[in-house]
């Protein structure tokens, strides 16, 4: 295994005394994903992007409060979830995608009202999962394509009693990544095989 005899500091913006930071994801071409905070006691991560050591900030949306990259592809985009206070003990958090200096809200499907997304590939495709406020348990699985967001059940035979509850990637091969909610026996991870 290699040995590595050079350390690249990343930056963190100062945002005051106890500012830190932490890295969330990295692509092939030296850019990083993550979140700073003001403090470990106040909380509130904001969502930032490294290019080499330097740093950007990357915008909230509309009403969020904290941001939590999660992936980002070798053209630089990054995705993940933004989030306000809860509301009745129901988390608001939306899915975003950060590409060439600009934020926004992934769509939701149809139903749905509240989103994250996991992981983005370099073909672009966004990987993650929506849920209703009243009812976490209908969470399910989606793909977004060209910013269109599909379920990830609609890939899957009828027949099946298990739910793809998130999608967290596609192989070179086709393969997706999702987790499953089976009623009639133990979900978990597992791979849809075209």
């Amino acid at each position: 295994q290699a040995k590595y005899s050079e350390l690249a500091n990343l930056s963190v913006p100062d945002l005051g005394p106890g500012t830190w930071g932490g890295v969330r994801a990295l692509n092939d071409v030296g850019q990083a994903a993550g979140t700073v905070m003001p403090s470990k006691l106040i909380g509130g991560d904001l969502p930032v992007m490294w290019t080499g050591t330097a740093v950007t900030q990357i915008p909230l949306l509309p009403g969020m409060s904290t941001g939590f990259p999660a992936s980002i592809n070798n053209a630089g985009v990054v995705v993940g979830h933004q989030a306000a206070e809860s509301v009745n003990g129901v988390p608001q958090e939306k899915a975003f995608q950060y590409r060439d200096g600009t934020v926004s809200e992934l769509p939701l499907p149809a139903g749905y009202t509240w989103s994250r997304a996991v992981k983005i590939d370099d073909q672009g495709r966004v990987f993650g999962y929506a849920y209703n406020n009243n009812d976490r348990s209908r969470q399910v699985g989606v793909i977004w394509t060209d910013g269109v967001p599909s379920l990830a059940q609609s890939l899957v035979s009828p027949n099946e009693t298990w739910r793809v509850i998130e999608a967290n990637g596609m192989d070179a091969s086709g393969r997706i990544l999702v987790h499953v909610y089976d009623p009639l026996a133990v979900g978990g991870p597992a791979l849809l095989v075209p």
